[in-house]
């Protein structure tokens, strides 16, 4: 125990966590380890990618806090003809990940949005516009994690880590961020 000239004791002051310390105590362990075709949870968007859909799969991870960026983390469904898929929608199918993915035990998609519904709507009903490339390709079939943050350069530096952590934990699975 310290003291303070005065003889008070000095109380230790709590250690301020790191934004990576952060995601492995909270992201990370929310994530399931099963692929969706392994679950027995219901699958969202495998047949349905309406808007009632997504704000259904969406509320769990809504708390009503003041947070406004969000970073999210989706499982994706694998394709057997991704160089097809990818030339039907985009000039360019040069993409290294058309051929990075093959093996994958799962595809996940991490991404920044400051509008999650929206985002999500692009990625699900979108394809070839809005939505990214890698989901055009390879279309998001559940929600595996959303985490807020109060900015959205917060949300950016959260995502890279994110993707970063997983790439870590999940040597088998393909981790996609843009």
């Amino acid at each position: 125990m310290q003291y303070t000239k005065s003889g008070s004791p000095v109380t230790p002051s709590r250690r301020r966590s790191t934004l990576s310390e952060q995601i492995e105590r909270e992201v990370l362990p929310s994530l399931p380890g099963d692929s969706w075709w392994e679950t027995t949870e219901v699958v969202p968007f495998a047949e349905d990618t309406s808007i009632p859909t997504i704000v259904a799969a969406c509320l769990p991870f809504c708390d009503g806090a003041p947070r406004s960026d969000a970073v999210y983390v989706l499982e994706c469904r694998p394709n057997q003809h991704p160089q097809a898929t990818a030339a039907r929608f985009f000039e360019r199918v040069d993409q290294p990940w058309l051929t990075e993915t093959a093996g994958a035990q799962r595809l996940i998609y991490v991404g920044v949005t400051a509008n999650l519904l929206r985002r999500l709507d692009e990625h699900l009903n979108h394809p070839g516009g809005t939505g990214a490339h890698f989901t055009t390709v390879y279309p998001p079939l559940r929600i595996l994690d959303v985490s807020w943050y109060s900015s959205y350069a917060e949300a950016t530096r959260a995502e890279q880590l994110t993707a970063h952590l997983l790439r870590e934990r999940y040597p088998d699975d393909y981790i996609y961020q843009a």
